[in-house]
């Protein structure tokens, strides 16, 4: 059956794998999508789809927006990346816009980490955190974050010993590279969550988060581009489509239908 999103989301991965940014397909994350869900991990916090704000960077008409209250923690997690190993992430970026924030402070992008060798217990999480970065988070504007290359990378800790926060803190964050140095058979926790979160510290915060990239098969795999938007504008598009045929296109249609049908039929006998 012909699918006009199969076909729309086709059209987009062939424009994308032109020149020299290497990304494959393009994914938008609605209400509806399953998969990706809110989670309040320490009140007060929300999270919702919005407009704006202002552009975001996918060109896309929207976001999603997380909120908390001091020390709240809210968080937009899937569990699609557990079991992966780190050595095959390539690509990792995505963008923030913090409407507000006394710090400031900006989304986080965060895993449950599992470290690859013998240990004890839940280990925690690995959290790429660009307020480590001196100076980098701004209020008001989008900003593109890298993890595969920034120096912002730590190790949650507790009272039993967690293995990443030994190596990666935040008095002295890691890169992306350092980290699985340290860990190189390490993945992603299965079953686990990855995603974004915002909060756990003393500050109220309004952020949002779009156009998330990353790639899960190597160096020489494709990449994902993942845009969080109120509705599908690439649907949305492809259906304006159909009723917008006129007579003759609709003839044309039939026409082609039936000469298709002949040469089935001339093949058949």
């Amino acid at each position: 059956m012909f699918s006009l999103k199969k076909f729309a989301g086709y059209a987009i991965a062939s424009v994308l794998t032109l020149g020299p940014t290497v990304v494959f397909a393009q994914t938008y994350i609605t209400p509806s999508t399953p998969g990706w869900s809110f989670v309040t991990e320490t009140p007060t916090g929300s999270g919702a789809f919005v407009n704006g704000p202002g552009v975001p960077p996918s060109g896309s008409p929207g976001s999603i927006q997380l909120t908390v209250g001091q020390p709240g923690g809210q968080a937009f997690l899937t569990a699609q990346y557990g079991g992966v190993r780190l050595d095959q992430i390539k690509g990792l970026s995505y963008n923030t816009y913090v409407v507000s924030s006394a710090l400031p402070e900006t989304a986080s992008l965060q895993f449950d980490f599992q470290p690859g060798v013998p240990s004890t217990g839940y280990q925690g999480r690995a959290v790429f955190a660009p307020s480590l970065i001196p100076g980098a988070v701004t209020v008001g504007s989008w900003q593109t974050w890298n993890p595969m290359t920034q120096r912002a990378w730590w190790g949650t800790s507790s009272n039993n010993v967690r293995l990443l926060s030994t190596v990666c803190t935040q008095a002295a964050p890691c890169t992306f590279a350092e980290m699985l140095a340290a860990f190189p058979n390490s993945t992603v926790l299965s079953p686990g969550a990855f995603g974004f979160k915002v909060g756990n510290s003393n500050s109220a915060a309004v952020v949002s988060v779009d156009s998330f990239v990353i790639g899960t098969t190597g160096a020489a795999g494709p990449t994902t581009r993942y845009n969080f938007a109120l509705a599908d504008p690439i649907v949305a598009r492809a259906a304006t489509m159909i009723p917008a045929l006129d007579s003759s296109a609709l003839l044309l249609l039939a026409m082609l239908a039936s000469l298709v049908g002949v040469f089935s039929l001339r093949k058949r006998f």
